[in-house]
């Protein structure tokens, strides 16, 4: 959920429409909605909306309480607001130091067309505005303005959580059921999810997904002293508004170092950029390999019905001693003698074993497309595994396991309806 309740001002019937899907994957609530900056002042007497910084709607002073050091907000205070403003051109810059003005402390974003004013933007911030977005608005510019108020106010997201899939010997698919199961996590259940593909020197998502990204991982890590969340958070391409991927380099790239700290500053910027992250962590079985695993919320161990296979599974799991991973057979058939899944969880003690069916024709195709199976084989059974799988990690009864409530779709109708 998004930290402040959003308020509209002078924002019309059709810029809500662009707006409503970049608040939906933010899930950003509307509070309330106002024609222009006079109505949201008079309305908002009545709502009674603090005009000191951090004290959400309440005027008591012994209310007031900073956001904790974790970043979430304090439970004992009430919910601060984010205002977002509508100007026409020229920009009533006067009216926007009246509103902020009378609400110090709740962040703004001003919105207006591109005028070709360079100084616009810095004279609209230095009226209020904690972030100018122009129009028309671009999906990435409003996210970055979003996500850069989260931040600078103290609720960065640092509680995301960490799925690390790998494959126990090349070739098991592991990088298909990354791709498939981050983008159920986002379909499902409305969670901003990131797929980040571990791969220093050469990476697979840039062709399983059609795209040619301007920074990779390779890119991020090499020049480490320097990174920060908004690199990252730039680094990344969105390919829906509850998917994103950071890739791995899809061109031929000197070899990198990579020590697990630098793995480490990674994944903490990424869980402050969504709330789930799926790292796809290539078969390497060294130092990286054992750690990263090790680092991680929950792990899923992907193997298949051959020998060498499963020797590599139990040798992993055996090293996993302090962590209980999730044990997958990908591509399974119940008719190989030997190796059915329930006769392979007796004979090697394995807690317990999922499995995806084998669907070779609906992954090549969604493969050779570049996209993922939702959208290329909707119906195909590998999609029911994979959402099996997304409820064992997290059950829909968890925090991460809702689905997206109607609060956000209500709030953009009271919106619409212009009342206080």
């Amino acid at each position: 959920m998004y930290p402040f309740k959003v308020i509209l001002v002078g924002c019309s019937e059709p810029l809500v429409n662009i707006l409503k899907p970049e608040l939906a994957a933010q899930d950003a609530v509307v509070e309330v909605g106002f024609a222009n900056v006079e109505a949201a002042i008079e309305g908002l007497k009545v709502r009674k909306l603090s005009a000191s910084p951090a004290t959400g709607l309440s005027n008591d002073p012994a209310a007031t309480s900073p956001p904790t050091a974790s970043g979430n907000a304090d439970p004992s205070k009430e919910e601060q607001y984010l205002f977002i403003v509508f100007l026409s051109l020229p920009p009533d810059l006067a009216q926007l130091r009246r509103l902020s003005g009378a609400f110090v402390g709740h962040p703004m974003i001003a919105i207006f067309a591109n005028d070709n004013q360079p100084m616009l933007p810095i004279s609209a911030m230095r009226a209020g505005a904690s972030q100018v977005v122009l129009t028309p608005i671009q999906q990435e510019d409003f996210r970055s303005a979003l996500n850069c108020i989260a931040l600078q106010n103290g609720y960065g997201k640092t509680g995301g959580k960490i799925i690390a899939i790998a494959g126990v010997t090349g070739g098991c698919g592991a990088t298909t059921i990354a791709i498939n199961l981050a983008h159920e996590f986002g379909h499902l259940r409305r969670k901003r999810t990131n797929l980040t593909e571990l791969s220093f020197q050469v990476g697979k998502l840039p062709v399983y997904l059609d795209v040619e990204p301007k920074v990779t991982v390779h890119d991020l890590l090499r020049d480490i002293k320097k990174l920060d969340v908004y690199q990252v958070q730039a680094a990344l391409t969105p390919l829906n508004p509850y998917f994103s991927v950071l890739t791995g380099p899809y061109e031929v790239v000197s070899p990198l170092s990579v020590s697990m700290t630098d793995v480490f500053m990674l994944t903490d910027y990424l869980k402050q950029l969504a709330e789930i992250v799926v790292l796809d962590v290539p078969c390497t079985y060294d130092h990286l390999y054992f750690e990263t695993l090790a680092a991680a919320d929950q792990i899923v161990l992907v193997a298949e019905q051959k020998v060498p296979s499963i020797r590599s599974l139990q040798m992993i799991y055996g090293n996993l001693a302090n962590k209980r991973p999730h044990l997958l057979l990908n591509r399974y058939d119940p008719h190989i003698k030997g190796f059915g899944a329930h006769r392979l969880k007796e004979l090697l003690q394995f807690p317990d074993l999922l499995t995806i069916a084998n669907d070779y024709e609906s992954v090549s195709n969604a493969i050779n497309h570049g996209r993922p199976l939702r959208v290329e084989s909707p119906r195909s059974r590998v999609l029911s595994d994979i959402d099996q799988l997304a409820s064992t990690l997290f059950p829909q009864n968890s925090e991460y396991g809702a689905p997206l409530g109607p609060g956000m779709i209500n709030g953009l109708m009271r919106a619409l309806g212009w009342r206080a």
